[in-house]
């Protein structure tokens, strides 16, 4: 059953279309590429005296509050003279926003980049909630004797979802994070979910006994992608492949009502079927992949955090 939960993870994937973000360094106002107290004074006149317009709000808020007002100025000055602790990230190298607010950043003398909050954006917004898997698309899987055909055509329902197969089977999504970790050079999509009433055709292959199953399904897991990158003269970092994925971390909760002999083994022995769907898994990630595989190669990437 866990190539159920392992398709529809990597299908997040495969709807990734990642547009680099503008980039900003908090606290400059006047878009210098330095905090100083020019960019104290920026905020003021523009806040109190109808100054030019500053072309990063984000930049301008200073201590990430999601407000511009004239705590801004006064903590750059705190920071500057006063000793006081530096503005949040991204500081001192340029980034991106980790935090969602209603500023907006239009342009900016730093680079665009592609950092972890652009991969949450893409996940928030182009990942649908449910993904219907089609009725007959998976090879029946066998363990201790039992031939176990997941989301047959028989037993499917109508997908209830736009765009999607006909029949199949709805995978809902309850959680999904993204994660873009510079340093180890991996990207980590998290999903958690559940997939109701699953139907599953169970044949026992000594006996010849069959019986149709319908399983609750409690998952969650990570798939890991490693990539590549290079740097160029200017020290900008670009990924430049992205390598063979991995799940990690998988769990699966399978339950049902059934007082069925055979649904009842497949509840008590579902661990056994992990060997060979996990080798299915690796195969699919690879060939799922060649979707994203254009939407991330060639990006610039945002510098990780600076540690305190």
């Amino acid at each position: 059953m866990r190539i159920h939960v392992t398709f529809a993870i990597l299908s997040l994937l495969a709807l990734g279309r990642g547009a680099a973000a503008q980039s900003f360094l908090r606290g400059d106002s006047n878009d210098s590429r330095v905090v100083d107290i020019s960019d104290a004074v920026t905020t003021l006149n523009f806040l109190f005296l109808g100054g030019v317009a500053i072309p990063c709000l984000d930049a301008a808020d200073a201590n990430d509050d999601g407000r511009l007002d004239v705590s801004d100025p006064v903590s750059v000055l705190d920071f500057l003279y006063l000793g006081d602790a530096p503005p949040p990230e991204p500081y001192p190298e340029c980034g991106t926003d980790s935090t969602a607010d209603a500023l907006d950043c239009a342009s900016s003398a730093c680079p665009s980049c592609f950092g972890a909050a652009d991969l949450d954006a893409i996940l928030a917004t182009e990942v649908e909630p449910i993904v219907c898997l089609a009725a007959g698309s998976l090879d029946p899987v066998t363990a201790q004797g039992i031939i176990a055909t997941v989301c047959p055509v028989e037993l499917a329902g109508p997908c209830p979802t736009p765009d999607s197969p006909t029949k199949g089977c709805a995978v809902e999504f309850t959680k999904i994070t993204g994660a873009l970790d510079r340093a180890l050079r991996k990207v980590t999509v998290h999903v958690e979910g559940k997939i109701s009433e699953l139907p599953v055709h169970l044949e026992d292959a000594t006996f010849g006994n069959t019986v149709d199953c319908f399983f609750d399904l409690a998952f969650s897991g990570d798939l890991v992608v490693p990539y590549t990158s290079s740097t160029d003269g200017a020290g900008a970092e670009r990924i430049t492949d992205l390598l063979e994925p991995e799940l990690m971390n998988e769990t699966v909760d399978l339950s049902t009502t059934s007082t069925a002999i055979l649904c009842r083994l497949v509840v008590g022995f579902q661990d056994l079927f992990r060997e060979d769907l996990v080798a299915q898994l690796q195969s699919a990630a690879s060939d799922l992949l060649t979707g994203v595989r254009p939407a991330l190669i060639g990006q610039q990437l945002c510098p990780n955090p600076v540690a305190p």
